[in-house]
């Protein structure tokens, strides 16, 4: 007899923190839908050792008793784990997953999980039933330290004056690292003219644009240009630590 509820959910991203924490929120999300697991790999490296990922050491971010409890070490073997996001599953492929002999969990690294996962006609018709809505309830399981929740609510007491849209312009590695030799991630970047297109199209239908970037001097730009507001305008600038001002 398979006890179903000693698999495993696992998160073993090692790029950036979004990337790791959306990982996160597919595990944990099925680990507590379907009553297993859930575990995350965090590889120990202090931010200033990453040239462009915010990805601190992992007792900055999470807080003691969610470490004790779900963390995996830095890496694990994969051997007996099935990767999810490829296709469509649903509670009876996993449940026959489980059955295998050897069969530990499975990996919940691909963005589009949540996306894959087949709960019924019926439940996917629910109000509300989306991957956003239920990556978004998770988000705010996860057991982070005392200073990230500190920047979380004051992020929360920030208001804006008037109907707002956020534009993230990606820089990072993209743009000077690595992946500046490939075109796979060229999607995600556009132009400092265009983003200023973007901002004034924005703003001749009523909307004022906050935007979020590593970028310093596009980011003076843009605002000079077209009086766009940035996240120092809202405090970001209390937070010296770089990882606190990220979550913020």
């Amino acid at each position: 007899m398979t006890d179903f509820s000693k698999k495993l959910f696992a998160a073993t991203r090692t790029d950036g923190l979004g990337g790791r924490l959306t990982a996160m929120v597919n595990a944990k999300y099925l680990a507590d839908k379907m009553g297993c697991r859930f575990g995350f790999t965090w590889n120990n490296q202090d931010v200033a050792k990453m040239e462009f990922h915010s990805a601190d050491v992992i007792d900055k971010i999470f807080s003691p008793d969610f470490i004790d409890k779900h963390w995996l070490g830095e890496k694990i073997d994969l051997a007996g784990f099935a990767i999810l996001g490829g296709s469509k599953f649903s509670r009876s492929s996993l449940e026959a997953d489980a059955r295998r002999k050897g069969f530990q969990g499975w990996i919940c690294d691909d963005f589009s999980v949540l996306k894959r996962f087949q709960q019924g006609w019926a439940k996917s018709w629910l109000p509300g039933n989306t991957p956003a809505r239920r990556g978004h309830e998770t988000f705010r399981t996860l057991g982070f330290s005392q200073a990230v929740r500190g920047a979380f609510d004051a992020a929360g007491k920030c208001r804006f004056s008037q109907p707002t849209a956020a534009l993230h312009l990606r820089s990072g590695d993209i743009v000077r690292g690595n992946f500046r030799s490939t075109l796979l991630y060229g999607d995600k970047v556009i132009p400092s003219t265009l983003a200023r297109a973007i901002v004034l199209k924005l703003k001749s239908k009523g909307l004022a644009t906050l935007l979020v970037g590593q970028d310093r001097a596009t980011l003076e730009y843009l605002k000079a240009e077209t009086g766009a507001f940035l996240v120092d305008d809202f405090g970001a600038d209390q937070f010296e630590d770089q990882t606190l001002r990220t979550f913020f």
